[in-house]
C-alpha cells in the first residue's frame, strides 16, 4: 500500500507541476528594510546566515531585519563576491577592487601575504569547491588555502597568448581563468581557444560547458557548436549561472529566472533582472534582482493552479473538496462549482445562478434521495443543492445554509445565518432547534455540537441540549472537528479549546489560532484555516506552525482547504494553490527549531551587586514562522519577550547557581527548550564559604600560633647547636689545612734530597732537568694547595708532573701508567688537593726504591655505583718488607702513613664519612701493594 501511495504521489506531483505558472514567493524590498533594491550577490555561510552584497554595502538578514556592516576603509560601497574563509571570516570585494575581511562585526582590507611582501586590491578572487582561494592581480594568479591566516603562492604569472587574464572561475576542483580569446585549465595546464567572451562554466549532464555572453549560448568546452538545450534562451542575456546539480542548472537572466531540470524548462519572474540565487539550509531558494530587491521561494513545490485556459486565475475560491485521487471540486464566491483534474483540466459543472459563495461540498451516501447505487453531491451555498453523478440537480433545500453534517440515515444537522436544527433530506423537512445564528456543527460518536454566536450547545445520545463553557466563560465557536475522543474547538474569544469526556480545556490562547474557519485532521496533525492563514498543530505536542508563512502564501485569510495523501489544496481570495503535502509534513517533522541559529553573550559568572543582567543575542530564522521568544529562570514561570530588540534584561537573582532557559514557538513549552545555559551569582564576601571557614579557624590559628612560637624557640636552639657544629667543622678544616702544611714541607724535603743526590753524583744534566720539573711541580702545588677542593683533572695533571720528576731520579727504570675508565669525565669530580700524591710517594720510596729490577706503578681511576674509585698499585717489596727496613727513613714512613690516615679521618668528619681508604697486601705473596680510595663527588655532598 505504501509503494502504491508513493507512486501515486510522484505521479500526481509530476502531472501538476507542468501546469505551474509562477512559484509562491515572498518579496523583500525597501518596505521591509532592505537597504538597497540593487542586490548583486547572495551568500550563505557555514552557520546558515544569509549575506547580501548590495549597492549600499554588505548586509546580513536574520529573517526579520537587515543588519549592515560598516566599511570605514572602502573607496566605494557596492559589494559583490562574498565568500567565507575556513576560519570563519567573511571575505568580499567592492567595485573598487578592494577585498575586505569581516570578523566579529568589524572589517579591514585584506593584506595577502606573499614571499615578495603584502599585496592588496584584486581584480577578482574566488574559492573553488575544494576550498582553495585564487586571487587575480595584473595577470598574476595567487593561491592559498586561507588568505586570512596563510601565505599565498604564485601559480600563474604571465599573459595568455599575449592577452591579460581577465576572469577567474572554478569548476569542481579545477580552476579556469580566461584571457580575451583563450581559456586556461589549471587542472591539466591546457589552453583552449575561446572566440567568445566566456565567463561562466559548469558541469551539466556530465559535460563541462562554457557560456558565451555574446549570444547567450552554451558550448561544450573546446567545441563551438551551440547546445540545443538552451535554444530558447538565445536572445536572453544571462547574468549568472547556478549549477544546483549535474541535472539542474539555473540561469539568472535579464528577463527572469530559468531552470532546466531533467529535460523540463521553466521560466519564473519574467521581466526581472535576476543577479544571483542560492538555496539555504531550510530548503528555500533566494533570488536577488537589480531593481526589485530579493525573493524567497519555498522549496516545497508550491504553485498557483489556474487550470486550462487559466479559468481559475485570480478567482475568489471559497471551497475545495477532493472528489477522488485524480480530481477535485472548486467552489467560488459567485455560486459556481468547477471540477478540475490533476492534469489541469477544469470544467464548470454547476452554476447556482445566485451570486452567493459556495461554502461547502459534501459527498452523500448512495441511495440518497432514491438514487440507487449512485453518488449524490451536496453543494451548500445560497441553498443546499443535491446533484447526481452527472451533476444534474435532483433536489434542493430552498433555505440558505452555512453547513451540513450527517447525523443518521437521511437525518442531517444544519446551520444557517438565522437558525439551526435537523434536516431530513428525504422529506425535505426541518426541525428548528434554535432561531439563532449558527457558526459550526459537528456530530462525533453520536454527540451533537452546535456553535452559536453566543454559546456552544452539546447533546449526547442520553441527554438533552445543554450549554458548555470553559473557565473563561461562554464559548463563541467558529469551527469544530472531532478526532477519536477529542473535539477541537476554534473560538472567537478564547483561542483553541478541546472537549474530552464533557470537560473543556484550553490549548492555545492565541486568537489567531482560535479564529478558525475550517479544520481537518490528517496523519496525526490538525490543520486549521483562519483569518491569519493556514496553521498546523502536532497532536500531543501543541507544536503550532504557520504553514501560510512557511509556504510564502499571501497574507490574509484562508477560507477553505482540503488534502489527500499527496496534495494540499488551499483556497484563497485570489486563486487556488496546490503543494506537495508529503514535503510539507516531512519539513514540519524535521523543522522544529534546529534550523534557527542564535548566539548570546551570557557570562558564566556575575557579581552579587549587579542589579540587572543584560543578555544580548543574535538571531536568524528563514522559515518565515513568527516565533515568539520565552524565557525563564530555574524552572520558574515562562515570560514572553519580543524577538526585537535582541536584548533581555533580568533582575539579578539570589546568589548561587542558576539556569536560564529560552523557548521559541507560538507558546512556551518544556518540550521546545531551545537554549539553556547555567551561570552563577557570586555571594557577598561575608556569605562565602571561605569567610565562614576563616571565622571558624580563628581559635585554631591562636593555638597554631602558640605552638609555632614554641617550635620557633626550638629552631633557635637548633641554630645555636648548628653554629657550634659549624665552628667544630671549621676547627677541623683548620686542622686539615695545618696537616696539609705539614705534608707540603715533607714533600719538599724528599724532592730536595733527590736533587742533592744528583749533585753529589755530579750529574748536572739530570739535576738541571730535575730542577725544571721541580719548579713546575712547586708552582702547581702552591696553586692547588690553596683550595679546599680541586677537579680530578687538575689532580691527575699534578700527579703526572710529579711522576715525570720521579722518573728522572729512577734513571728511567720506573714504568708508570695512569688508566682512566672510558667515559669518565675528570672535570666533573671534585677531590681534596694532593689526595693521591702522598700514596704514590709512599709506593715509590718504600715499595719500589729498594726493588731490584723492573719497577712498575699503576694508577687506575674508575666509577662504580656513583662512587669514584682510585687505585694505586705497585710491584714493590710490599708493606711487610718495607717495615722491616731499619734505616733512617723509618721516621719518615711513620709520618707519611699517619698523615694520610689523619687526613682521611678529617675529610670523613667533614663529609659525613663518605671517604674510604683500603690498603691491600695479599697474604699469599709478600711483594706488591694495592691502595684503594673510594669517595663520592664532593661537589654535591
Amino acid at each position: 500500500m505504501k509503494i502504491r501511495s508513493i507512486i501515486l504521489c510522484i505521479y500526481l506531483v509530476s502531472r501538476m507541476t507542468s501546469f505551474a505558472q509562477q512559484p509562491i514567493s515572498n518579496q523583500l524590498t525597501e518596505v521591509h528594510g532592505l537597504p538597497s533594491m540593487l542586490v548583486y550577490d547572495l551568500f550563505l555561510d557555514q552557520k546558515g546566515k544569509l549575506w547580501l552584497g548590495t549597492e549600499e554595502g554588505i548586509y546580513w538578514y536574520d529573517g526579520f531585519e537587515f543588519h549592515g556592516i560598516s566599511l570605514p576603509h572602502a573607496r566605494s560601497t557596492a559589494v559583490s563576491g562574498i565568500v567565507e574563509a575556513p576560519s570563519g571570516e567573511i571575505l568580499f570585494r567592492n567595485f573598487s577592487s578592494q577585498v575586505f575581511v569581516l570578523s566579529n562585526g568589524k572589517t579591514k582590507p585584506l593584506q595577502l601575504k606573499t614571499k615578495n611582501g603584502i599585496i592588496q586590491d584584486f581584480k577578482e578572487f574566488t574559492r573553488s569547491t575544494n576550498g582553495q582561494f585564487y586571487f587575480l592581480k595584473d595577470s598574476v594568479i595567487y593561491t592559498t588555502p586561507n588568505p586570512v591566516t596563510d601565505s599565498a603562492s604564485v601559480i600563474w604569472d604571465q599573459k595568455v597568448a599575449g592577452a591579460p587574464v581577465r576572469w577567474l572561475h572554478f569548476v569542481v576542483n579545477d580552476t579556469l581563468f580566461f584571457s580575451e580569446k583563450h581559456i586556461v585549465d589549471l587542472g591539466d595546464q591546457k589552453i583552449y581557444p575561446n572566440p567568445f567572451k566566456t565567463r561562466a562554466t559548469g558541469f551539466f549532464e556530465n559535460q563541462l560547458l562554457q557560456f558565451n555572453y555574446a549570444n547567450s549560448a552554451y558550448f561544450y568546452l573546446g567545441i563551438n557548436d551551440s547546445m540545443s538545450i538552451f535554444k530558447d534562451q538565445r536572445k536572453t542575456i544571462i547574468n549568472h549561472t547556478y549549477f544546483e546539480s549535474t541535472e539542474s542548472v539555473w540561469l539568472c537572466t535579464r528577463d527572469g529566472l530559468s531552470n532546466l531540470r531533467k529535460g523540463k524548462y521553466r521560466t519564473w519572474f519574467s521581466g526581472e533582472f535576476v543577479t544571483d540565487m542560492l538555496s539555504d539550509n531550510d530548503g528555500n531558494y533566494w533570488v536577488s534582482t537589480l531593481n526589485n530587491g530579493i525573493y524567497r521561494i519555498p522549496k516545497r513545490e508550491v504553485y498557483w493552479f489556474t487550470g486550462n485556459e487559466q479559468i481559475l486565475q485570480n478567482r475568489h475560491v471559497t471551497c475545495v473538496q477532493w472528489k477522488d485521487n485524480n480530481s477535485f471540486f472548486v467552489g467560488t464566491n459567485d455560486g459556481k462549482v468547477y471540477l478540475s483534474t490533476t492534469e489541469g483540466k477544469t470544467n464548470l459543472v454547476f452554476d447556482s445562478k445566485f451570486k452567493e459563495p459556495i461554502k461547502q461540498i459534501l459527498f452523500l451516501n448512495p441511495d440518497t434521495l432514491g438514487m440507487k447505487n449512485q453518488p449524490v453531491w451536496a453543494f451548500v451555498g445560497h441553498s443546499i443543492y443535491f446533484l447526481n453523478a452527472k451533476f444534474e440537480m435532483i433536489n434542493h433545500a430552498i433555505n440558505a445554509s452555512k453547513g451540513l453534517t450527517k447525523l443518521e440515515a437521511n437525518n442531517y444537522l444544519f446551520t444557517s445565518g438565522d437558525e439551526c436544527g435537523h434536516y431530513d433530506i428525504q422529506s425535505n423537512q426541518k426541525t428548528i432547534h434554535r432561531f439563532r445564528r449558527g457558526r459550526a456543527i459537528l456530530v462525533q460518536n453520536g454527540t451533537q455540537f452546535i456553535g452559536y454566536d453566543d454559546s456552544l450547545m452539546v447533546k449526547t445520545p442520553n441527554s438533552n441540549w445543554r450549554a458548555v463553557s470553559s473557565e473563561q466563560g461562554s464559548i463563541v465557536c467558529s469551527a469544530l472537528i472531532g478526532y477519536r475522543d477529542t473535539v477541537w474547538i476554534a473560538t472567537l474569544n478564547q483561542g483553541l479549546l478541546t472537549y474530552i469526556n464533557g470537560r473543556v480545556s484550553a490549548q492555545s490562547a492565541s486568537k489567531d489560532i482560535g479564529r478558525g474557519i475550517h479544520m481537518k485532521y490528517h496523519r496525526g496533525r490538525l490543520y486549521i484555516s483562519t483569518t491569519k492563514g493556514l496553521y498546523s498543530i502536532q497532536n500531543g505536542q501543541l507544536n503550532i506552525t504557520n504553514i501560510s508563512q512557511q509556504l510564502g502564501l499571501p497574507q490574509g485569510a484562508v477560507p477553505y482547504f482540503d488534502l489527500n495523501d499527496s496534495l494540499l489544496l488551499i483556497a484563497l481570495r485570489n486563486g487556488l494553490i496546490y503543494c506537495n503535502l508529503n514535503k510539507i509534513e516531512n519539513h514540519l517533522e524535521s523543522h522544529n527549531l534546529d534550523r534557527i541559529s542564535m548566539s548570546t553573550d551570557l557570562k558564566n559568572k556575575y557579581d552579587y551587586d549587579e542589579n540587572e543582567l543584560t543578555l544580548g543575542y543574535d538571531f536568524w530564522n528563514y522559515s518565515s514562522n513568527n516565533y515568539k521568544l520565552f524565557y525563564r529562570l530555574d524552572e520558574g514561570p515562562w515570560k514572553d519577550h519580543p524577538l526585537f530588540p535582541t536584548q533581555i534584561t533580568i533582575n539579578t537573582p539570589l546568589p548561587g547557581h542558576h539556569v536560564l532557559q529560552m523557548s521559541l514557538g507560538n507558546e512556551p513549552s518544556d518540550a521546545h527548550i531551545w537554549f539553556s545555559q547555567a551561570f552563577r551569582i557570586s555571594p557577598p564576601y561575608y556569605a562565602t564559604w571561605w569567610f565562614r571557614v576563616l571565622v571558624g579557624l580563628i581559635p585554631l590559628l591562636l593555638v597554631a600560633f602558640y605552638y609555632s612560637h614554641r617550635i620557633k624557640q626550638q629552631k633557635i636552639r637548633s641554630l645555636q647547636e648548628l653554629r657550634i657544629s659549624k665552628a667544630e667543622q671549621a676547627r677541623q678544616l683548620s686542622q686539615l689545612t695545618a696537616l696539609r702544611s705539614q705534608m707540603n714541607p715533607h714533600f719538599l724535603f724528599n724532592a730536595l734530597n733527590s736533587i742533592q743526590d744528583f749533585i753529589l753524583q755530579n750529574d748536572k744534566g739530570a739535576a738541571n732537568r730535575y730542577l725544571g720539573k721541580f719548579a713546575d711541580l712547586i708552582r702547581n702545588t702552591l696553586t692547588l694547595s690553596s683550595s679546599e677542593l680541586i677537579s680530578l683533572q687538575d689532580e691527575i695533571n699534578a700527579l703526572e708532573n710529579y711522576l715525570e720528576l720521579e722518573a728522572l731520579r729512577f734513571n728511567d727504570q720506573l714504568a708508570w701508567k695512569i688508566e682512566i675508565a672510558n667515559g669518565l669525565d675528570l672535570s666533573y669530580y671534585r677531590v681534596p688537593p694532593l689526595l693521591i700524591q702522598p700514596f704514590v710517594e709512599n709506593a715509590l720510596k718504600h715499595g719500589l726504591l729498594h726493588l731490584e729490577g723492573s719497577k712498575s706503578l699503576w694508577i687506575r681511576v674508575s666509577e662504580s655505583h656513583d662512587l669514584l674509585c682510585i687505585e694505586i698499585e705497585d710491584n714493590g717489596i710490599g708493606i711487610k718488607a718495607s717495615l722491616s727496613q731499619k734505616d733512617k727513613n723509618k721516621e719518615h714512613n711513620s709520618f707519611a702513613l699517619q698523615a694520610n690516615r689523619s687526613r682521611i679521618d678529617l675529610l670523613n668528619n667533614l663529609y659525613s664519612g663518605k671517604l674510604n681508604l683500603e690498603i691491600i697486601s695479599p697474604s699469599q705473596h709478600t711483594i706488591g701493594t694495592l691502595i684503594r680510595i673510594q669517595l663520592p663527588n664532593l661537589r654535591h655532598s
